[in-house]
């Protein structure tokens, strides 16, 4: 953001990030101090964070936001030239850049009586010669604080310094002067300074102290990124979403540093995302100032790691005690490495990569030869756990094939044991790599290390990578010679295959089931079918699932195998409920978690405890499904299965969370399990519920997009029911928030009428229900437009909607809300009067504490009795759910209040009287500021940019950024989605620009 930002300067030519992410919340917080400092309370926000994490990118949004509402902004910077800098650098720059926009006169007039100023900028005067026992300098600070305020009367002023690691002491105290001596101007100052930057005498540090206790001072730090806004980094970046090894690759190495991001995506692999000069350059910047102990520390330091344990690179270092203490200590305090406990860490890994890949080979080789023979000479010098990973790693580096390869074996092992299936897959791949050097190392075969690296791959969260090893392992492998190990393989490719909705999923699970078939009847084979029995299950196979999952559970009986009955058992509870027997089902899955945790079968209890949340949720009981879900993603991120089995288990919890209306929490389940790149099967499941989630708060193009990513990754033949049912009703929904219902049904009838045999009653409920729904739609459009065509339609689609509710089964508490809720719906598809239908099933979705559907069976209620003409009883039901609508910022309450205007209906909520313009609950809802609302209005109206700035009386940029802003609250890529959207919610009905 400063044009003297060091950093900046060093990676010209860096790739720049299109996306602004990860900072939403950091954002809102300098917003609302801003507007604190332009309704008349001065404010000060100090950024701190280390090099790259964001600090100018975050004041750069915020700073293009309130210059398109008026503000005038003035940027400064300290500039790096030693301990004392040039004086007043930030301040100076500042002044330079108001001067070239209005000039100097236009300055001086605002301080008239000024004689210090030019003391800052020589065009603002000579300034005066002599300086009484500090008087003149008194005078400089008190006339800039009043320039401040002058400034501030013309309009909201916000004054950015940055980098004030560099700044000097008269900058430093003429910040302190300002911040305690405004009192109401409109003024909102922004710093930023490099907490990696401040070593323990800097001195910032009296500063950073004294600032805080000075009231409407806040310090914020911007933390590192996370995952998912690391992958959303880069898709901005490269155009497209990347894939999973890349985002490994990033987070791994620029952890979370998005000016580290930029630039490995910049290098010329991006698969390696190599250090480029550039940033070699930076990174090596503050090292290569320390005295020479430092770097001798840093560069044995830097081959044990990015952290090392002071025991153990004492015993590595080879030079006297009192040279490596001044050398540890130099590097300490210049924050290159930081000091915890008994172990030393680097500031950052790509600083460590970056020293590392300085040292000359011989040197590395020696270096990375003294590790290994030191940990294996005493093992005690890292903590217990880590040994054989550490070892096998430097045997790695010093190129010892013959050492390598069994010490990557040993600690893949160890991995396993420790549930890091992530390391342990990398330690195979090695052991992969390094085999044809030493093939005879280790008493394994090929086809043994191949499937348990696609074993490994499947644990860790990469089926692509697991699917692949065991097809790698089947053509090393003649099933009619070795049917058993062929049918493992088969095996583990049909279950990596499952995890990426793979159509041909199924034919692996037959195929291992074939070559069991004529073995001795042994654990695989009881596998096998326990396996195969929920692929049959899920793809509406019951009996053949049931079949097979009693004769896996009669083998496991037979064969001591408790973790295959319990595998079993969950499939046989799962079809319990989908027979409606609720009680058998819960009696089964309990039985199944007492069985899987008697042998620490972890994979067989988070599965029971996906299926286990999925009946409690049908069931209604979302209070359990709740306990039962958290409990278990617990236990996944325990197991180190968070991005696999956890994620789906947080989708299950998402969806309980929804329906008891906790949005905002749900919201948050959803971030952190797509934050862990789950398997496409799974990615589906929670795109899904964000979509619903979307939806439900009116963003209707943000949720299309996603959904239509998100799906696109599956099999569109995809055979597993609840997959196909959960495509269906999401585009469903969207169709019926985009206003074409006759889309819609033809989104959902398909699936809902065609399929053979029928769905089954939980997945067709939901259909028939937005089936109906969208019937209703279409009628009253074709009413309007004397479609009697679409009439008919209607008609005769409800004749066959209502045989195929007739066939469904209404045997758990949620169906039967459901048929109440489709019955309504076909009420109000062929315009029967009354709202007795409606209260009906608003009490029983009551009757759940399920809200959502409440406030729009209420609104429905309403709606029917205002057509009736019961005014009374319309305002009752209205009001009644727009106290729960607007509970969950629903978009559902500007239908609500919209409604209610047209009919001139005065609603009050328990808390609040409803806004007599839907408007106000649109702008809650979407958080659209007013002057927002003022340029949809004409968007919605077919204005240009020009003629929108005219109508307002602002410039055709800051209309063009206040569209920018509505397209992106509104989740919509145009304008003409935008304008859309506002007609379908009716804003500006009767307006002068509709």
């Amino acid at each position: 953001m400063s044009a003297v930002d060091g950093m900046l300067t060093d990676m010209a030519g860096r790739i720049c990030s299109p996306v602004f992410v990860g900072r939403a919340e950091e954002l809102k917080t300098l917003t609302a101090a801003f507007r604190a400092a332009a309704s008349g309370q001065p404010s000060m926000v100090i950024v701190a964070g280390e090099a790259g994490v964001g600090k100018s990118r975050l004041l750069e949004e915020l700073t293009d936001s309130v210059t398109a509402d008026g503000a005038r902004v003035l940027l400064g910077g300290a500039l790096e030239l030693g301990a004392e800098g040039l004086p007043y650098a930030p301040f100076t720059a500042a002044l330079r850049t108001l001067v070239r926009e209005v000039g100097a006169d236009a300055v001086r007039a605002l301080v008239p009586d000024a004689t210090e100023l030019g003391r800052l900028l020589p065009e603002l005067g000579p300034g005066s010669r002599h300086d009484e026992i500090g008087s003149a300098r008194g005078q400089l600070f008190e006339e800039f604080l009043l320039l401040l305020e002058r400034l501030g009367e013309q309009a909201p002023l916000v004054l950015v310094l940055e980098d004030l690691h560099w700044a000097d002491r008269s900058t430093r105290e003429l910040l302190v002067f300002v911040i305690r001596s405004l009192r109401t101007a409109r003024v909102l100052l922004l710093a930023t300074y490099r907490s990696d930057d401040l070593h323990r005498r800097h001195p910032l540090r009296p500063l950073l102290a004294e600032l805080p206790r000075i009231p409407h001072v806040e310090r914020m730090e911007l933390e590192r990124l996370n995952r998912r806004d690391v992958a959303a980094q880069a898709a901005g970046i490269l155009g497209h979403d990347p894939n999973l090894q890349l985002v490994d690759t990033l987070m791994d190495r620029a952890e979370g540093n998005p000016l580290f991001v930029e630039a490995l995506l910049g290098c010329s692999d991006q698969a390696q995302c190599d250090i480029t000069d550039s940033l070699r350059d930076l990174l090596l910047r503050g090292v290569e100032r320390l005295p020479e102990p430092a770097g001798q520390v840093l560069r044995v330091a830097a081959a044990a790691g990015n952290r090392v344990d002071y025991r153990l690179l004492a015993a590595v270092c080879d030079m006297p005690e009192s040279t490596q203490a001044e050398g540890l200590r130099a590097a300490v305090e210049s924050n290159v490495l930081i000091s915890d406990e008994n172990t030393l860490r680097f500031r950052h890994a790509l600083i460590q990569e970056a020293i590392h890949d300085e040292l000359l080979p011989g040197e590395r080789i020696t270096l990375h030869r003294r590790y290994a023979e030191a940990l294996e000479e005493n093992p005690s010098l890292i903590g217990e756990g880590r040994v054989q990973i550490e070892i096998a790693h430097h045997w790695y580096a010093a190129h010892a094939a013959d050492r390598a390869l069994p010490a990557a074996w040993t600690a893949a092992a160890a991995a396993e044991r420790s549930y890091a299936y992530a390391e342990q897959l990398a330690l195979l791949e090695r052991v992969l790599a390094l085999w044809e050097q030493v093939p005879d190392a280790i008493d394994v075969d090929h086809v043994t290390l191949l499937r348990t690296a696609g074993t490994a791959a499947y644990l860790s969260g990469n089926p692509t990578r697991a699917a692949a090893y065991a097809t790698s392992g089947l053509a090393e492998v003649n099933p009619d010679a070795e049917p058993l190990r062929a049918a493992e393989l088969y095996l583990l490719r049909g279950r990596s295959r499952q995890q990426l909705s793979r159509l041909d999923q199924g034919e692996d699970y037959y195929s291992a089931a074939d070559l069991v078939a004529g073995q001795p009847e042994g654990p695989l084979t009881a596998q096998v079918h326990a396996r195969l029995a929920n692929l049959q299950f899920l793809i509406g196979a019951n009996e053949a699932s049931g079949r097979s999952a009693r004769h896996a559970l009669e083998l496991a009986d037979r064969l001591g195998l408790p973790a295959v009955a319990s595998d079993a058992l969950i499939t046989l509870a799962s079809r319990d409920a989908q027979r409606g027997d609720i009680e058998s089902a819960l009696t089964r899955f309990a039985e199944a978690e007492r069985i899987g945790s008697s042998v620490g079968a972890t994979e067989q209890l988070l599965r029971c405890a996906i299926n286990h949340t999925d009946v409690l949720n049908l069931a209604g009981r979302y209070e359990e499904a709740i306990e039962v879900a958290r409990a278990g993603i617990a236990r996944a991120r325990a197991a180190g299965l968070h991005r696999t089995l956890g994620a789906f288990i947080g989708n299950n919890l998402s969806e309980s969370l929804i329906s008891l209306g906790r949005w905002d929490e749900a919201e948050a389940v959803l971030t952190e399990a797509l934050a862990q790149s789950p398997a496409p099967n799974t990615e589906g499941f929670l795109v899904g519920q964000r979509a619903i989630l979307l939806l439900g708060r009116g963003r209707v193009e943000l949720a299309a997009g996603i959904v239509e990513r998100g799906l696109s990754i599956r099999d569109p033949n995809d055979p597993i029911t609840q997959n196909r049912a959960s495509r269906a009703q999401l585009d469903t929904r969207i169709a019926l928030a985009h206003g074409t219902p006759a889309e819609a049904l033809d989104r959902v009838t398909p699936l809902l009428l065609e399929t053979d045999p029928p769905l089954a009653s939980r997945h067709a409920w939901t259909l028939l229900v937005l089936a109906a729904q969208a019937c209703a739609e279409l009628r009253l459009q074709a009413v309007a437009m004397h479609r009697l065509d679409q009439v008919a339609r209607v008609e005769d689609l409800l004749v066959e909607l209502r045989a195929r509710a007739d066939q469904a089964s209404v045997d758990t508490p949620t169906a039967a809300a459901s048929r109440q809720m489709f019955l309504a719906e076909c009420g109000r598809a062929t315009g029967e009067p009354g709202y007795a239908a409606w209260d009906r099933t608003a009490e029983m979705y009551g009757e759940f504490h399920q809200p959502y559907e409440q406030a729009y069976a209420l609104f429905r209620a309403g709606e029917a009795a205002l057509a009736a003409g019961d005014r009374e009883t319309a305002q009752c039901r209205l009001a009644a759910a727009r106290v729960k609508s607007a509970a969950l910022r629903a978009v559902l309450t500007a239908e609500i209040d919209g409604l209610a205007q047209r009919g001139r209906l005065s609603i009050v909520g328990q808390a609040q009287p409803a806004p007599t313009d839907p408007r106000a609950a649109y702008r809650s809802a979407t958080g659209l500021t007013e002057r927002e609302m003022e340029v949809l209005s004409l968007l919605a109206a077919g204005r240009t940019n020009r003629q929108i700035g005219e109508a307002l009386f602002i410039s055709p940029k800051t209309a063009s950024v206040h569209v920018s802003n509505i397209l992106a609250k509104l989740g919509v890529d145009s304008r003409t989605a935008a304008a859309a959207l506002a007609h379908q919610m009716r804003l500006f009905e009767g307006s002068e620009a509709s």
